[in-house]
Order: C-alpha cells, then sequence, then structure tokens
C-alpha cells in the first residue's frame, strides 16, 4: 500500500473484521513520516525500527507485527529488498535509486539521487521531485481540507457554481492550512478578504468544528 501518513495496521485473522479477530497497530512516525514504533491499544510496543540516514533499517517486533512502510512513499519488498518508491524502486544498501527519474535533470541532475542527497531534511514520496515534509505537508493538508469543502458544498446544495466554489475553498484551505492550531493569531484569519464572505463563513465554521472536537 502506497502511503506518505501512516496511521495505523490491521492485522486480521481468519478473514475476520470482528473486533475479537483483528488486531489494531498504531504508528508513531520521525519528523520526516517515516514509522519508527508501533504500539498496540494497550499502548504497548509491537515493532520497533532503527534506521541510518539513507534508509537502512533493522526492526523489532512481538507477535509477527511486520511493519513495511518505510521513507514516506516507500513500502519494503522483502523479495528484493528494494523500496518500492511509486514511480521506481529505492536501493537502500547503495542509497540512491536502480531507474532514471521518470522527469529527467528537471528532478535534480542526478537522476538516481534520493532527497538531493540529503535524506534527513528531504522526502520524495512519489520518487521524482524532492521536497521538504513541512512543504508536502501542506499540501496535502490543503487538498484534503478541498476535498471535503466541495463534498459539504455538494452535500448542503450551496454550489452555485463549480470552478468558482473550488477557487473558494482551494483558497480557504490555503489560508486555513497555514495557520495550524492558531500558531499565526486570530488576526490571521481576519486577513482574508472581505468580498469573499462564503470563504470566510467556512473558514470560521470549521475553526469553531476544530474547537468543539479538541
Amino acid at each position: 500500500m502506497w502511503s506518505t501518513a501512516p496511521v495505523w495496521q490491521a492485522d486480521i485473522h481468519n478473514g475476520s473484521l470482528t473486533s475479537s479477530q483483528t488486531r489494531y497497530h498504531y504508528i508513531t512516525t520521525d519528523h520526516l513520516g517515516t514509522p519508527i514504533l508501533v504500539t498496540d491499544k494497550s499502548g504497548n510496543k509491537t515493532w520497533r525500527s532503527y534506521s541510518e540516514a539513507f534508509g537502512n533499517t533493522a526492526t523489532e517486533s512481538t507477535a509477527g507485527t511486520q511493519i513495511n512502510l518505510r521513507f514516506p512513499g516507500q513500502y519494503w519488498n522483502k523479495e528484493t529488498g528494494l523500496h518500492q518508491n511509486y514511480f521506481r524502486y529505492y536501493s537502500l544498501a547503495r542509497g540512491r535509486y536502480i531507474q532514471s527519474d521518470p522527469l529527467g535533470i528537471f528532478g535534480g541532475l542526478n537522476t538516481y539521487e534520493y532527497a538531493s542527497s540529503d535524506p534527513l531534511g528531504y522526502i520524495d514520496p512519489t520518487g521524482e521531485v524532492p521536497i521538504a515534509p513541512i512543504v508536502w505537508s501542506y499540501f496535502r493538508c490543503v487538498a484534503r481540507c478541498t476535498a471535503s469543502s466541495s463534498i459539504m458544498d455538494t452535500l448542503t446544495g450551496e454550489v452555485d457554481c463549480w470552478p468558482n466554489a473550488l477557487t473558494d475553498n482551494a483558497q480557504n484551505c490555503a489560508l486555513s492550512c497555514a495557520n495550524p492550531l492558531n500558531w499565526l493569531g486570530n488576526n490571521f484569519n481576519k486577513s482574508i478578504p472581505l468580498n469573499r464572505p462564503k470563504a470566510k463563513a467556512q473558514l470560521l465554521q470549521r475553526k469553531e468544528i476544530e474547537k468543539r472536537l479538541e
């Protein structure tokens, strides 16, 4: 399974999804988004990884727990020892890709290089372009927020023009995701132009929902 934001994994026994036959494992990641610790619902450790900078990893587990997710967007293939990185394969032994970048030199002059040779500061979720984790998280937040806002508009029947609605939602979410947990203060929300009252109302409504969920 390709993923850049792992949260949990379920071990299903006897083909049953009942709670008695399913074990849930909750994933803790490092600053890049790489799984480093997995616990069960009681907080007991079920899996732990110890990684070198370029991804060479040693693991320990209990009860046969196996987590194959590695760097964001990478899945460890036990048979080949390679990481499947969506568009190409990454060799943790070499610290580089075994295929050239599908974007050519637009992804960097060295077309086999991983994360600009800075695996502690950059990630490459699709095997194309290195990107800082915080930037990737921001764009993922905007995409998720825009999609959910558009679905809400559809369910409530508030869409009068889809192109305009998508633009408003995207701009609204871009502002909201730039101010997580109100780190930039309440004045940041007031910066939304007054000629976009719907967007301002949506942002304030979302903030109110987030406050109630805390």
